[in-house]
């Protein structure tokens, strides 16, 4: 079901100049302040269209006038508000439909519990603060929305975009309230395009977002999600700044790649794929970023926040774009990342139950924070952080070479029913100072097994630990072997050896708290 014609009245409108078509009439304001419903008011001496009657093209020209619409259901060709001009709604007013022609605000439109109707044959450019209190809607119907000044969607307003409606921001655009892409999946979709500066407020939703264009500056604190649906032109393309501090869901189709070009039978512009997320500019990730489509990183994106490549989700990473994660992102078991380039880590983790392809000679450079998951990375790894293979734990699987450096940890986690065990199909190196360790899960007790932590088509190097090393609870063997490394274990702490080390614990607190008492 649609959405009802309503949208907040926070938004200029890209108008096409459209010239009188001959016979039209035109109402002219005469007074400064008074209200719309008085006759006297008007250069017609009627109330343009109030209950019926004949449809006006509508100017508010006089210098510093303020209008009160104060009647219901106003039906005009179009509307233009002078610079010095304001036009506000009074409560329980109704609607003002603009049905034909060009509108401009040059003013200052504010609406209270009012609804703006541009119709399919209408336009409104907004040059002047324009926006809308709470129960104020503007609705566009296969209408093109530009503004040029301040656009504020107030809480509890809302902008609706139907059956090919467009907004269009050049100036500044504040919402707090709703913007609604697409409210019934029609063809053709409804666009959204800043090439200035828009904010969704921490309280703002922009939802069923079908095509989004950003080339200015967008910065997303609230609820940010897309409709790609298959029906018509779709698809989010970043080629200025993006930044998410809220939560973003990219929700595109997944789409054989010989049909991306076209998947909802809309072509785009030359060159442009449609059903995908491109970022050409900059992006960064500061909340919570979930990509259940196609999206291509051209430009530079930063992850502070949760990346999630979702089950129908693919990340790809050109060779002209970066990526680097300080945050949390997880590719999921049916999810793909691809980079051409380094997939840089410096903090976080990354959880890879999918696929993690580094192609092109790139590079997977963890330099700090845990590498983790069931999955696959293609590609090779430089490890100065964490590994830990598998989730629960389990298998982690490298088709390339593994490096792990001097500040790196491979920590084993080994529970009664599953090790973790890392799968390399080339060759394993571990620089000076690489260090292993043991993590025992579940209660499980390994004394007298040998298990098996990777294996590898070469190796070069060896842990730091020495051929034994004590590691919860336990003293553990290393045997390298030409293809792979075991470890065992061969003793536990006797429990009078615990005994002596909790009295020798007691002992050395007793004495340093009667060095504390004494001084």
């Amino acid at each position: 079901m649609r959405f009802s014609r309503a949208v907040t009245f926070l938004i200029p409108f890209l108008g096409f100049q459209c010239i009188q078509a001959s016979g039209q009439q035109v109402a002219t304001w005469t007074d400064t302040t008074g209200n719309w419903s008085n006759p006297a008011n008007w250069s017609t001496l009627t109330v343009p269209n109030n209950g019926g009657g004949t449809t006006y093209s509508v100017t508010i020209a006089v210098p510093s006038s303020s209008v009160a619409m104060d009647v219901l259901n106003v039906t005009v060709d179009n509307l233009t508000l002078g610079a010095t001009d304001n036009l506000f709604s009074t409560p329980s007013t109704g609607s003002l439909n603009l049905v034909s022609g060009g509108s401009s605000n040059s003013g200052d439109i504010r609406f209270l519990n009012a609804t703006l109707d541009i119709g399919s044959n209408a336009s409104l450019i907004n040059n002047g603060p324009f926006g809308g209190n709470t129960g104020a809607s503007l609705h566009a119907f296969e209408a093109e929305l530009d503004n040029y000044g301040s656009l504020k969607n107030s809480s509890g307003a809302s902008i609706v975009l139907d059956i090919g409606g467009k907004l269009v921001n050049y100036g500044t655009l504040n919402n707090f309230g709703i913007i609604d892409g697409d409210t019934g999946g029609e063809d053709p979709a409804s666009f959204v395009f800043n090439k200035g500066s828009l904010i969704n407020k921490s309280v703002g939703q922009m939802q069923n977002v079908e095509y989004l264009s950003n080339t200015g500056v967008f910065v997303n604190n609230g609820l940010l999600g897309s409709t790609c649906n298959g029906v018509g032109l779709c698809g989010w393309y970043n080629n200025g700044t993006l930044t998410n501090n809220g939560t973003l869901t990219y929700d595109g189709p997944a789409i054989p790649a010989e049909t991306q070009v076209n998947c909802g039978g809309n072509l785009g512009p030359p060159g442009v794929t449609n059903c995908m997320f491109t970022n050409n500019g900059i992006l960064t990730n500061n909340g919570t970023f979930q990509n259940n489509g196609p999206l291509i990183n051209n430009g530079t994106f930063v992850n502070k926040g949760s990346l999630l490549v979702g089950s129908d989700g693919t990340f790809t990473v050109s060779n002209v774009g970066t990526f680097t994660n300080s945050g949390a992102v997880t590719v999921s078991s049916t999810g793909l990342f691809t980079t051409n380039t380094n997939y840089t880590q410096t903090a976080g983790g990354t959880a890879v139950d999918g696929t993690l392809s580094a192609t092109g000679g790139a590079v997977v450079n963890i330099l700090s924070g845990t590498l983790s998951g069931t999955g696959t990375i293609n590609g090779n790894v430089r490890m100065g952080g964490t590994m830990m293979p598998g989730d629960a734990p389990g298998t982690l699987t490298i088709f390339g070479n593994y490096e792990q450096t001097g500040t790196g940890i491979f920590q084993e986690l080994m529970s009664p029913y599953a090790q973790a065990f890392l799968d390399v199909s080339g060759n394993v190196v571990l620089d000076p100072g690489a260090r292993l360790g043991i993590t025992l899960l579940g209660g499980f007790n390994p004394l007298g097994d040998t298990i098996s932590i990777m294996d590898f088509s070469a190796l070069s190097g060896q842990f730091a630990n020495g051929s034994s090393f004590w590691d919860d609870g336990f003293l553990w063997d290393i045997t390298y072997r030409q293809h792979e490394v075991d470890v065992t274990a061969v003793q536990a702490p006797e429990p009078s050896s615990l005994l002596l080390l909790g009295i020798g614990s007691l002992a050395i607190g007793a004495i340093a708290k009667r060095k504390r008492v004494a001084q």
